[in-house]
């Protein structure tokens, strides 16, 4: 069984994720921590916008109203590229940020439902064209992502060796510092773990609702008449992961997948039938909501001033 797609409601530097599911608290919008190649480049998750499309499911639920916008994740990045550029700058290095990406990937949170994307890719998600940064010297690394063993550091700094000397830079580096400086000292809020677990267990109590029950069995009868055995539509993806393209029976089977949305009118009974967990859920956790609300906000008033004193 797949899970439901991700909705970011806090921005951090660990990743916390589900493996086939949603992120909610995101990497930074710095750079990576892989050290593997030897480039500052963003892995896959590290600059994920929030919301992908917008019009998706995953948006028309309530909880989606506690996440970040795919604009709001585009200028928290942009300021946190410029507070990472300005920190580097102190060290005399220079460096410049990945031009943040605007979407990746598609709303998957009840299977495939565009039917432009089955037609074009099958089960696949489309690519990425995430700018990345050129390979960066291993000096300018370390001072851009900190020390290899923080536990040996104290939480406010680290020291890396940079040209055979000792250096202190701040904890996390210079991406820290600038996620730090963003999104300011808390790492997580109490309304970032309440809007994930209203999304995760609404979307698995939503399963055991007597509508999504008939819906998806009425689903399943349409997929057997055209030629296909599955009980879920978060199923058949699964059959064609890590293959590298959609082969034409991929297409055809995801096809018929949408077909049968549409005619058995699988999302919006869904949505409705989620939204009404959700909302009842939002209820009984309104206060810790509405702060996470206004952290949302601050960290977009910070993000905005820093970009507006560098000059946009």
């Amino acid at each position: 069984m797949s899970h439901p797609r991700k909705l970011v409601f806090a921005r951090r530097i660990t990743v916390m994720a589900m493996s086939t599911g949603m992120l909610f608290l995101s990497v930074s919008c710095g750079e990576s921590k892989d050290r593997t190649d030897g480039s500052g480049s963003p892995s896959s998750e590290s600059s994920t916008p929030s919301r992908t499309p917008e019009n998706g499911p995953s948006f028309q639920l309530p909880i989606s109203h506690y996440s970040f916008t795919t604009e709001e994740s585009a200028l928290l990045s942009k300021a946190e590229g410029i507070a990472t550029r300005q920190c580097m700058a102190r060290f005399d290095l220079t460096y410049a940020p990945a031009h943040p990406r605007l979407a990746s990937g598609s709303d998957r949170r009840y299977g495939i439902t565009s039917r432009e994307e089955a037609k074009e890719l099958g089960y696949h998600q489309p690519s990425s064209s995430a700018q990345t940064n050129a390979a960066l010297p291993k000096r300018d690394l370390l001072v851009l992502m900190g020390s290899l063993h923080p536990e040996q550091d104290s939480p406010d700094t680290q020291t890396v060796e940079v040209d055979g000397k000792q250096v202190p830079v701040p904890a996390g580096g210079c991406t820290g510092d600038a996620a730090r400086s963003v999104r300011g000292p808390s790492t997580e809020s109490k309304g970032a773990a309440t809007a994930q677990n209203i999304a995760l267990t609404g979307f698995k109590e939503s399963l055991a609702d007597a509508k999504v029950a008939s819906v998806l069995k009425n689903w399943a009868k349409c997929m057997k008449e055209k030629g296909f055995t599955y009980s879920s539509p978060l199923e058949p993806a699964n059959d064609f992961a890590g293959k590298p393209t959609a082969s034409a029976e991929e297409k055809r089977l995801a096809l018929a997948d949408i077909s049968c949305k549409e005619r058995t009118d699988l999302v919006r009974v869904w949505v409705g039938v989620e939204s009404a967990i959700q909302k009842a859920k939002i209820a009984a956790h309104m206060k810790d909501l509405t702060d996470l609300k206004h952290i949302h906000a601050s960290q977009m008033k910070t993000a905005r001033s820093i970009i507006a004193k560098s000059g946009g």
